[in-house]
C-alpha cells in the first residue's frame, strides 16, 4: 500500500492488489466457488482477513494460500461476527413485528401505529448495524479479538475515528462491485470476480484503517495484528 495515496489511486490499487498474484487469484476463485456450497466460506473469509493484515503490513501482493488451518479458524470467527450482527438486526424486527401483526389481526389502529412508529428506527438501526459490519471485520483482522469484533460499539468507535474515510471506503467497495458486475455477466467468471471484490475490499478497509492514524500492526502475516484502538 502506498503512503498517502489519494482516493482514486486507492480504488485502482485495490483492484491491482486483488489480481497481483495469478496463483493466489486462481485458488481464490476456487474458494469462492466452494463458498457457494458453504464448504469454502471459512477458507475464503479467513484468506481475505489475512489479505487485510498483509496490506496493513505494507504488502502490495496477495498472500500465499498456506496455513489453511489458521485461515479456517479466522473464517469461522468472521462468520460468527456476521451471524451476531445479523441476529442484532433480526432481533429489532422480532420486537416490533408483533405490534403490527396483532394490530392487523384485531384491527387496532393504536397497535398498528405503535408498530409502524417503532419500525422506522428499527430499520434505521438495522441499516447502521449492516454498515458497521466491515468495521467489525477490521476490528477482528487487527486485534484477533472476537469479543471486540462482535461488539457493535467497538465497530462504531472505529468507524467514528474517521467517518468520512469510512463512508469513502463503503462507497469505494460499491464502485468496485459495480465495475466487476461487467465481467461477472459471464457466469463462468463469477467465482473470480467475487474473490476480486473481497480482496479489493480488504485493501480498501485497510486504507480506511490507516486514515484513522491508529498504530499499524507489526505482527507476522499469519496471525492477528496488534494495535491500540
Amino acid at each position: 500500500m502506498e503512503q498517502n495515496e489519494n482516493y482514486i489511486d486507492m480504488i485502482i490499487n485495490s483492484l491491482k492488489y486483488a489480481i497481483s498474484d495469478g496463483g493466489a487469484l486462481l485458488w481464490g476463485g476456487v474458494a469462492a466457488l466452494g463458498s457457494m456450497l458453504l464448504i469454502g466460506l471459512p477458507f475464503l473469509f479467513g484468506y481475505i482477513t489475512q489479505c487485510g493484515r498483509s496490506v496493513l503490513q505494507g504488502s502490495d501482493k496477495l498472500p500465499a494460500w498456506d496455513n489453511l488451518g489458521g485461515k479456517f479458524t479466522d473464517g469461522i470467527m468472521i462468520l460468527i461476527v456476521g451471524l451476531v450482527f445479523a441476529l442484532i438486526s433480526g432481533l429489532l424486527y422480532v420486537l416490533v413485528m408483533p405490534f403490527i401483526v396483532v394490530g392487523a389481526i384485531i384491527e387496532s389502529e393504536l397497535l398498528l401505529f405503535a408498530g409502524i412508529l417503532m419500525l422506522l428506527p428499527a430499520i434505521a438501526i438495522s441499516a447502521i448495524v449492516s454498515l458497521l459490519m466491515p468495521a467489525a471485520w477490521v476490528e477482528y483482522a487487527v486485534t484477533g479479538d472476537l469479543i471486540r469484533a462482535i461488539n457493535p460499539i467497538c465497530a462504531l468507535r472505529l468507524a467514528a475515528r474517521n467517518p468520512i474515510a469510512y463512508i469513502g471506503a463503503v462507497i469505494a467497495t460499491m464502485i468496485v462491485n459495480a465495475l466487476l458486475s461487467i465481467p461477472a455477466a459471464l457466469v463462468v467468471t463469477v467465482p473470480w470476480t467475487t474473490f476480486i471484490g473481497y480482496a479489493s475490499a480488504a485493501y480498501v478497509y485497510a486504507w480506511f484503517y490507516r486514515q484513522t492514524n491508529l498504530a499499524v500492526p507489526v505482527t507476522g502475516m499469519s496471525g492477528p495484528a496488534v494495535a491500540a484502538v
